[in-house]
C-alpha cells in the first residue's frame, strides 16, 4: 500500500505549516474534522497510558508526540506528532506505513488518525489498514 503523493504546489503549502495544535485554525475545516471525528476530548499525556503510545515513542519515523485527542465516544484518537522523517519523501513510505500498521494493532485493530503537525498532513487509517491523506494550512 502506498502513501499517495501530493502534487508540488500542495507540497509548497504544507511546508508553510509549523507546529499544529488541536486548536489551529486549520484543522476545524479538514476532512478529519468535519466529517470523520466528533466531541474530541483532549488527553493528559502525563497520565494517559496506552499502547499506542509506546509506538510512536519508540518509532524511528516520529520525534514527539504533542498532544493527543479522544473522539467519538473515547474511541478514535487522533495524534498530533512531530515526524523526524520528511512525508514527501517516497522513500520514506515504507517507515510511514509501517508505522501506521503497528499504530492500528496497538489499538485494537480500530481506526484512528495521525496529525504530522511540522508537515501539514493528516493521515487516517482506517480498520482494514487504508490510509488517506489530506493537507492542511493556516
Amino acid at each position: 500500500m502506498m502513501l499517495p503523493k501530493l502534487v508540488p504546489l500542495t507540497l509548497l503549502v504544507a511546508a508553510a505549516v509549523t507546529h499544529a495544535s488541536p486548536n489551529d485554525p486549520a484543522l476545524p475545516n479538514t476532512q478529519l474534522y468535519k466529517v470523520t471525528a466528533r466531541n474530541c476530548m483532549p488527553v493528559d499525556l502525563k497520565t494517559w497510558k496506552h499502547g499506542t503510545l509506546d509506538v510512536l515513542s519508540r518509532s524511528d519515523v516520529t520525534e514527539s508526540v504533542k498532544w493527543v485527542e479522544l473522539c467519538n465516544d473515547k474511541k478514535y484518537p487522533v495524534f498530533g506528532v512531530a515526524a523526524k522523517l520528511d512525508p514527501n519523501s517516497t522513500h520514506n513510505d515504507k517507515e510511514f506505513r509501517r508505522l501506521y500498521a503497528e499504530l492500528r494493532k496497538a489499538n485494537g485493530g480500530w481506526p484512528l488518525a495521525v496529525v504530522l503537525v511540522n508537515d501539514g498532513w493528516i493521515n487516517t487509517i482506517d480498520k482494514a489498514g487504508n490510509v488517506e491523506t489530506e493537507t492542511f494550512s493556516d
